[in-house]
């Protein structure tokens, strides 16, 4: 498990914050494997509005994130999956096969703003990990030198 670090490496002048979250107690935690992490129920989705980054998260597929939050799909620039493992990790992987995949950086900044939303609810997160498909970048993280 990754912990909490300070690796900013190529985020800075990104402003990054939690648009919206509805998350279900009863299906956010997730016992399989990692490499199911496809078969988590919630998902997230990340849109950019010039240098502001919003992560969405959302039971339901990619698609379905987006629609709940009345999102324009042509800002939307990457996803993957997000949940609770058995040991309290909040976890964010994979990719969308409709928008991609995030850098692992940047998803690790979501993560750390992740946290004390998901303590809100009554789970405490111990660690953060993240293991985003980066084959799989959405082109807008490409043009601005991520690979």
């Amino acid at each position: 498990m990754k912990k909490l670090g300070n690796d900013r490496q190529g985020i800075e002048g990104f402003e990054f914050r939690v648009g919206g979250l509805y998350i279900l107690l009863g299906i956010f935690r997730f016992s399989m494997p990692e490499r199911y992490a496809q078969e988590a129920e919630h998902k997230f989705v990340v849109e950019a509005k010039n240098t502001l980054l919003s992560i969405y998260v959302a039971p339901g597929g990619h698609s379905y994130v987006a629609g709940r939050f009345e999102l324009d799909r042509d800002r939307l620039v990457g996803g993957g999956s997000c949940y609770l493992d058995k040991e309290d990790n909040l976890i964010l992987n994979d990719y969308s096969n409709n928008f991609g995949a995030i850098p692992k950086v940047v998803a690790q900044r979501f993560a750390e703003l992740l946290i004390p939303e998901v303590n809100k609810l009554g789970l405490e997160v111990k660690a953060i990990s993240v293991n985003q498909n980066e084959g799989k970048l959405n082109y807008y993280w490409k043009e601005r030198g991520f690979n």
